[in-house]
């Protein structure tokens, strides 16, 4: 299973692959029942995702473009605005979004540098969310033993 970077999609998902709508045919034939463990469960956008029945899940992801073009950025500048009116259907926030990791990733890719130094701070920020849990959790339980004062 491939997981893409910022909160992309998965290409494969419980045991389906996703590929180009010419090799569909596959998917009405009957699988043998798999599991998939997920570190991180995706959260992709109800519009791209349909439940078949069976157990089967079937989800829709757009093609990637290689460059970010004139059309893209006219589309993406028209949504932002919508967006900024308040008049934004479900349908085009999902789009919105989608042109908008497109956008990060095509105009101006992020450094590895930068990836690391992101991957770090989550990790670290990770280990103190813990330790203030486990902090918290010690105070309380140390407040509850305490002898009631005279």
């Amino acid at each position: 299973m491939t997981h893409l970077a910022r909160g992309m999609a998965a290409s494969t998902l419980a045991g389906v692959s996703i590929g180009p709508q010419s090799h569909t045919a596959f998917a009405g034939l009957p699988m043998e029942p798999s599991e998939v463990a997920l570190a991180e469960c995706p959260k992709l956008p109800q519009e791209t995702t349909q439940s078949t029945g069976g157990g089967c899940v079937t989800v829709r992801l757009s093609r990637v473009p290689e460059e970010w073009g004139g059309k893209m950025e006219r589309e993406f500048r028209a949504l932002a605005l919508e967006e900024a009116k308040g008049t934004l259907t479900a349908a085009q926030r999902a789009r919105l979004e989608e042109l908008s990791v497109w956008r990060d990733r095509l105009v101006e890719p992020r450094l590895a540098e930068e990836v690391l130094l992101q991957l770090k701070r989550d990790r670290l920020l990770e280990k103190i969310s813990e330790a203030l849990k486990e902090y918290v959790e010690f105070q309380a339980g140390t407040d509850n033993a305490r002898p009631a004062a005279c």
